[in-house]
């Protein structure tokens, strides 16, 4: 068993110094333990490519297309990436509510599938449009949202929009065709029935994807089918943080630790023990990969790219192993942040918060690494 004692290094972290194994092989320095560190640090750099140089911020990927906003100059707009064709564009239209003294950035609002892009960017309706050409489709026109609320929850999902609205009291999901006008849409679900005999607390938001619907209210997080049935509770016993969600289990992050639940068992496992298990590097660098207290995540199959303690890993839900993605450097120059992966075609996009001045950054470009 080897002897050892605390050391600090210049990096601030605790590390173990250790004495040589009973069995007299060579034990790696502290120094060897950092070249490792940069010399995995160059190494996974070299599949990084540029991407956006600008501040962007809010990724969403919808098929094999990346949107975010650009904030560099103005009022905000919408900036798009083809990942297949390499192609980006500018979208013009306007895509931040106009009703309030806050400011365009404090009201910046979208959702996309593959389709269609939707914003709030008029008092009365949702604006339609082509997610591939920014062309006008048409207008989703809503009633007048409580007083306080700027505007109604709303999604894009399979060519539709929908809009989650309190009738008689109750929350009413229901589906538009992009050029709906003044149609008031059909209703697909109301959420009271959904979660009864539990009562509604305050509703946060939803999504809708495929036959799956997720929401959130009183601080639980739901998933339930639009074909019917009742909603299930994914059991999260504290505020989460990033969530994705299948038709089969929803990948939750809340405290430091992320869950994922099963929908056909209605039950819940954590995943933090196998993700600390998965991986290591070094002595001094023994945990580079936990999850951060307020880690953020992007999955794409069966990939959950996550942000570690030192940069952005990938955990493997089916065979439980971890690996490096890209690693912060150890001067606080590049961390990366906002892991956003495109099933489509397998890429990771990522910010590198830039600093000179051994804080972290608060902007930097965008990375795409390769699948």
């Amino acid at each position: 068993m080897w002897g050892a004692r605390l050391v600090v290094v210049g990096t601030g972290l605790l590390v173990l110094a250790a004495c040589e194994p009973a069995d007299g092989t060579e034990t790696p320095t502290q120094a060897d333990d950092l070249a490792e560190f940069d010399g995995l640090v160059e190494s996974l750099e070299g599949d990084r490519e540029l991407i956006v140089e600008g501040p962007a911020q809010d990724y969403a990927v919808a098929g094999s297309r990346l949107t975010w906003f650009d904030i560099s100059a103005g009022n905000p707009v919408l900036r798009t990436l083809d990942d297949e064709t390499g192609e980006q564009q500018r979208f013009d239209f306007a895509v931040h509510w106009p009703g309030s003294p806050g400011g365009a950035t404090d009201n910046m609002n979208f959702a996309l599938d593959a389709d269609i892009t939707v914003t709030m960017n008029t008092m009365d309706a949702l604006s339609v449009y082509a997610s591939d050409t920014g062309r006008p489709l048409g207008e989703v026109v809503l009633p007048a949202p409580p007083y306080g609320q700027k505007w109604w929850a709303y999604s894009a999902d399979g060519g539709n929009v929908y809009a989650m609205l309190i009738e008689d009291g109750a929350y009413h999901l229901r589906r538009f065709a992009p050029d709906a006008g003044e149609d008031p849409g059909q209703d697909v679900l109301v959420l009271d029935d959904l979660i009864a005999p539990n009562v509604m607390g305050e509703f946060t938001t939803f999504t809708v994807s495929g036959d799956t619907l997720m929401f959130y209210e009183g601080g639980r997080l739901w998933v339930a089918s639009l074909s019917g049935g009742k909603a299930k509770w994914t059991q999260n016993d504290e505020y989460v943080g990033s969530v994705d969600f299948t038709a089969d289990d929803v990948v939750y992050s809340q405290g430091g630790r992320i869950f994922r639940y099963d929908v056909a068992s209605d039950s819940r496992e954590e995943l933090t023990d196998a993700i600390t298990a998965g991986y290591t590097m070094n002595a001094t660098y023994p945990e580079p990969h936990l999850p951060t207290a307020t880690t953020a995540f992007s999955r794409a199959g069966d990939r959950l790219y996550y942000e570690g303690t030192y940069g952005i890993f990938a955990y493997d839900l089916g065979t439980e192993e971890v690996e490096p993605v890209l690693l912060n450097r150890r001067d606080n120059s590049v961390t990366y942040r906002y892991p956003t992966a495109m099933e489509a075609t397998g890429a990771l996009f990522v910010k590198g918060l830039e600093s000179e001045s051994g804080a972290i950054g608060a902007d930097g470009p965008t990375w795409r690494v390769a699948p």
